[in-house]
């Protein structure tokens, strides 16, 4: 009975990767209900195919993306309608989906729970699943605990941050979020960032504003931040990696290992630890150093940085390889499709490459697909990066009154173009666009001046 349940589940997957691409989402959420009904009959089989299932669309909670650090997981039937809400087009199934994942029988993730709570705006049962997370997993990722809404599609992310800022709670937890909700529906000040004061009794908060600060540039208030989060929690990876970033940018020499190569109880984090170094290694200019770092090539989370390393040392085919395989786990990874497209210039397929950037346009970022097509794309797109220029100037003034502007006033053409190229041929591997990394290199390209 189990293997005529196991095939019949695997041919309604095959139906389900057809409806996809065909973009029939009533057949799609037929065949899902046909796959729930199956796994409910035999949820021995959910270990094994649910993660199939969960890759389905490579939508931002596909196995690969979110599920990498989980390996593996306890799936049941229920986590179908998490895959139907993140195939969802509209507000209302989304949340539709996720009130039946909250109601339907079967095991499900703490996490999981925080998450869809948070989303349909039942904050004291999120904050209830929240804090036995954090109580019983080992590997706590904090980017999903302080940034909730982060996975999940930009207009669904504004929709929860308008309607839910005013349903609240008004302590601990409430104040904090309140205050992201507010970041994501652009309503809150630098003001209100650097008051937000995070209680001794719950120090992973501490994370939340250090993040925060980085995006504004006051490193050393955020590189506090981040150090009473190592001292309540010396096991956790993001506040060791981005302090070291911190050390990075402030002094330009190559990273040091022991703060971010710790002696991790569990494998993922060890390896995640590495990759995340090599990318340090990466940004300081040194690609060989980062290749060291990046021997395990089954490893997700190195290819994007195995393919950045070896397009610096003009290995452009090989590179590809790796970039494929980086976008194939995570389709939205900007960085590995940036590099990508400087790849495909410099192989000659300029067309490849501009079809790649000018759909990366349509996302947040910019200033880097910009730089491209302003080298190697023609004037055309020479405005609308003097316009991102604008932009980040007026940023900069406000968090960085003191420290530089940028010259964008009376620079011709085909010198924005000469210092795009600069910019592109410098020998440091990194594509962010967070803030910080804009800044230095954008400095380096000779954009900003004292």
């Amino acid at each position: 009975m189990m293997m005529k349940n196991f095939k019949r589940i695997k041919s309604l997957i095959f139906e389900a990767k057809k409806a996809i691409s065909s973009c029939d989402k009533k057949l799609l959420n037929t065949v899902l209900d046909e796959i729930y009904i199956c796994l409910s009959k035999e949820e021995k089989l959910c270990s094994t195919l649910m993660p199939e299932i969960m890759d389905l669309g490579k939508t931002n909670f596909s196995y690969y993306n979110y599920f990498i650090r989980y390996k593996p997981f306890d799936f049941s039937p229920s986590y179908i309608y998490i895959k139907k809400a993140m195939l969802s087009d509209n507000f209302n199934d989304f949340v539709s989906f996720l009130k039946k994942f909250i109601s339907s029988p079967g095991k499900k993730d703490s996490y999981m729970l925080f998450f869809s709570n948070f989303v349909v705006g039942d904050y004291k049962e999120s904050f209830f699943y929240l804090k036995e997370y954090i109580s019983k997993c080992q590997d706590i990722i904090i980017d999903d605990i302080c940034f909730p809404l982060r996975r999940i599609d930009n207009k669904f992310q504004l929709h929860v941050s308008k309607f839910s800022l005013s349903k609240m709670p008004e302590d601990d937890y409430g104040k904090m979020y309140k205050l992201y909700l507010r970041i994501k529906s652009g309503r809150a000040s630098i003001r209100e960032i650097l008051l937000f004061d995070p209680p001794n009794s719950i120090p992973w908060m501490n994370y939340f504003k250090g993040i925060l600060l980085m995006d504004i540039m006051h490193y050393k208030e955020a590189a506090t931040c981040f150090k009473k989060v190592i001292k309540a929690y010396p096991q956790m990876l993001e506040p060791r990696g981005y302090l070291s970033e911190i050390s990075f940018i402030e002094s330009e020499k190559s990273p040091d290992h022991k703060l971010l190569l710790y002696d991790y109880k569990l494998e993922n984090l060890r390896r995640s630890s590495l990759s995340w170094f090599a990318s340090l290694k990466l940004f300081s200019g040194d690609a060989d150093g980062a290749m060291k770092f990046l021997r395990d090539k089954r490893d997700p989370l190195s290819f994007c940085w195995l393919g950045a390393s070896l397009a610096l040392k003009w290995h452009y085919r090989e590179a590809l390889f790796f970039l494929d395989k980086a976008i194939s786990y995570e389709k939205e990874d900007i960085e590995a499709l940036i590099w990508k497209a400087h790849c495909l210039f410099f192989l000659g397929e300029k067309e490849k490459a501009i079809f790649i950037l000018r759909k990366l346009l349509k996302e947040e970022s910019q200033i880097w697909p910009l730089a491209y097509l302003c080298a190697f794309g023609g004037r055309i797109y020479i405005e609308r990066f003097k316009i991102e220029l604008c932009k980040f100037a007026f940023l900069l003034k406000k968090i960085k009154p003191n420290e530089g502007y940028l010259l964008m006033r009376n620079i011709r053409g085909k010198d924005i173009r000469n210092m795009c190229l600069k910019m592109i041929s410098l020998p440091y591997g990194l594509r962010r666009e967070e803030n910080i990394w804009l800044y230095f290199m954008l400095k380096k390209a000779g954009f900003l001046k004292k």
